[in-house]
């Protein structure tokens, strides 16, 4: 994954959590990516079932795409907006 595509804090070491990051859904190429990962995966023949685990905690919620303005926001539109 590029690091610009992970939720952190600028200026900041990347920090993995159960050898994990998340992705920074704000970023318009991102979710077009994991939408693309999530229709093409269930558009297989023979998928019938998909377990998607959302079970690491955003340790450094901040994103190199936002504003300053919009950054105390991330996570609520991370949860709302983005995943819809």
């Amino acid at each position: 994954m590029h690091p610009d595509w992970a939720i952190r804090q600028p200026h900041r070491d990347l920090e993995l959590s159960r050898n994990q990051l998340d992705l920074d859904l704000s970023r318009p190429e991102v979710r077009e990516f994991a939408w693309k990962v999530v229709d093409d995966t269930l558009g297989t023949p023979g998928v019938a079932y998909v377990k998607w685990d959302a079970n690491r905690f955003v340790t450094q919620p901040g994103s190199a795409y936002l504003s300053p303005a919009e950054q105390s926001h991330l996570l609520i539109d991370y949860t709302s907006r983005f995943t819809m």
